[in-house]
């Protein structure tokens, strides 16, 4: 991976939590909106600090 910058539609998951992949929905400074499912398959959104989240995956790769 060249680019390790944080974007929209990325996929990232919490550097202590590395079972748990996310779609970052927006950025606005150092906070980064997540959005994955739970368990029963809902809808869950959280705001996380961008230095907390590793990238797994540039959007469309």
């Amino acid at each position: 991976m060249t680019d390790n910058k944080i974007e929209p539609g990325d996929v990232v998951k919490l550097s202590g939590a590395p079972n748990l992949l996310m779609t970052v929905d927006h950025i606005s400074g150092n906070d980064v909106t997540c959005i994955w499912f739970d368990a029963e398959l809902h809808t869950i959104t959280h705001k996380f600090s961008l230095s907390a989240l590793v990238l797994v995956k540039k959007k469309g790769l």
